[in-house]
């Protein structure tokens, strides 16, 4: 059996969407979100630019001061 090419992640709901969206009104980064809502910061990014959602970047200056 061979293996797959890339793993699928599961589907999104309705209620998912809406709160990555208003995650994002918030101001909220693709990590912080991912983390709320337990999905990967690439997964949130991918959805989030399917939706056409704009979301805020963490500079580096933000990750060294914690």
């Amino acid at each position: 059996m061979t293996e797959p090419d890339h793993f699928a992640s599961r589907p999104w709901t309705q209620a998912e969407d809406d709160m990555l969206r208003c995650l994002a009104l918030k101001g909220l980064s693709s990590t912080a979100i991912g983390i709320r809502m337990n999905r990967t910061e690439t997964v949130v990014r991918s959805r989030a630019r399917q939706m056409q959602i704009i979301l805020r970047r963490i500079r580096s200056r933000q990750l060294q001061m914690g």
